[in-house]
């Protein structure tokens, strides 16, 4: 009898790894949104350097077919380098803040693209003000 007991025992741990493995592979996902968790401030900064970049990417994108740049381009282009100074410091820092930068960036195009779609000159409007807003809260005042 005791060589009938050895037998299953193997069979029961393949079994079980093999469970286990298959839980893993057919388990319910989180949906592809991520928490952004961390510092609230610096959370609120990163917002403000990825909705700086998502106004110039849309600037430059309607310049593409043909729309003139507008006369703040060269205040906007300086104030995204100094927000994105912010951001590469926390990069170069090894900071666990930093990770958070790319679903914030993903979700400010995602927010730029639906408001576009309704009224593209209503959201550069407001979102220029905003730039500025947080531009100046946290870097101070442009010097001229």
């Amino acid at each position: 009898m005791p060589s009938a007991r050895k037998n299953w025992v193997p069979y029961a741990i393949i079994a079980a790894l093999g469970g286990v493995v298959a839980y893993n592979a057919l388990a319910p996902r989180p949906a592809n949104n991520p928490q952004i968790t961390g510092n609230p401030e610096i959370i609120a900064r990163l917002r403000c350097a990825a909705k700086s970049v998502a106004l110039q990417q849309q600037l430059y994108a309607q310049a593409e077919t043909g729309a003139p740049f507008p006369a703040f381009l060269d205040e906007l282009d300086t104030r995204v380098n100094r927000l994105h100074r912010f951001v590469r410091g926390l990069t170069q820092s090894n900071d666990p803040h930093e990770t958070a930068f790319r679903p914030i960036m993903i979700a400010e195009e995602a927010a730029r693209d639906a408001a576009i779609a309704e009224n593209a000159e209503d959201y550069v409007r407001a979102t220029w003000a905003e730039v500025q807003a947080c531009d100046t809260f946290y870097n101070g005042d442009l010097s001229q």
